[in-house]
């Protein structure tokens, strides 16, 4: 009976996330991002601008509208493009976001280099970038009707213990948030959506890593507050194999086993 009512209510969740048309809201918001990408490529040029746009009760300035089933769960999207001169590979561009329950409030940053031009787009795959983070956060907004236990608010990448790196990267919100996300990105590029997950948990590695090798020992991660001895490699990738394997049991709980062309590159 627990199977069956579990099931049920993943089929209503499911039911209600496309009722809300999630897809439509990422589309017209990166819509209004892009066109605000192309109006700052069009500012003087300096070491660092940025330019911004918001939805104020589903509506741009610009007038793009967002769909009426989002306005329960979104009532302000606010969104920034930075140009930086920090990097100037158009590929390093990239998307990050949050969504605040109480508030209503999503937010998403996208940083390009100085030097993007609008011919980096498609290469760079921003667009894919984009919508995938958005997908992300709209999932978030589901997260309580889900009743998915959410371990941490945020994470700050400069301070903390890998004990808060596991508490929020294991959370079952950010598991499903990433989850959905990674198959965003799936259908949009073709890249496996196996690779995109190891790239992603490849790169968070590489920044714990940077913790745990850290030449001074107050700069190193250590394991928890209460257990304040240095994290150690193994540590980490501990870490990894878990938040993995977590991500794989929600893919195949969500969209079923995980079949070749989710695991290979589309051609």
């Amino acid at each position: 009976m627990e199977k069956i009512f579990t099931g049920f209510r993943s089929f209503v969740n499911e039911g209600l996330a496309q009722s809300y048309r999630f897809d439509t809201a990422t589309s017209v918001i990166t819509d209004e991002l892009l066109a605000t990408l192309k109006r700052g490529l069009d500012m003087s040029t300096s070491t660092y601008k940025f330019a911004e746009f918001s939805f104020i009760n589903g509506r741009s300035e610009s007038g793009r509208m967002l769909p009426t089933e989002v306005e329960d769960v979104v009532q302000k999207v606010d969104g920034r493009v930075i140009f930086t001169s920090k990097f100037d590979d158009p590929d390093m561009s990239s998307a990050a976001g949050s969504y605040q329950e109480s508030k209503k409030y999503l937010k998403i940053v996208v940083t390009v280099p100085l030097t993007f031009t609008l011919q980096d787009i498609r290469p760079s795959n921003l667009v894919a970038k984009i919508k995938s983070t958005l997908r992300h956060e709209f999932e978030h907004t589901l997260d309580s009707l889900k009743g998915l236990e959410r371990k941490v608010y945020g994470l700050s990448y400069d301070y903390g213990f890998l004990e808060d790196y596991h508490n929020y990267f294991t959370s079952p919100h950010e598991i499903n948030a990433y989850t959905v996300g990674f198959y965003k990105r799936h259908k949009l590029t073709g890249q496996s959506w196996v690779e995109i997950k190891d790239n992603f948990l490849a790169w968070l590695e590489g920044v714990m890593m940077a913790k745990v090798n850290a030449e001074k020992s107050w700069d190193k991660i250590k394991k928890s507050s209460e257990d304040r001895s240095p994290a150690t490699h193994e540590d980490v990738r501990g870490l990894m194999e878990e938040i993995s394997s977590l991500l794989v049991d929600r893919f195949e709980e969500r969209y079923g086993e995980i079949k070749p062309d989710i695991i290979v590159r589309v051609s």
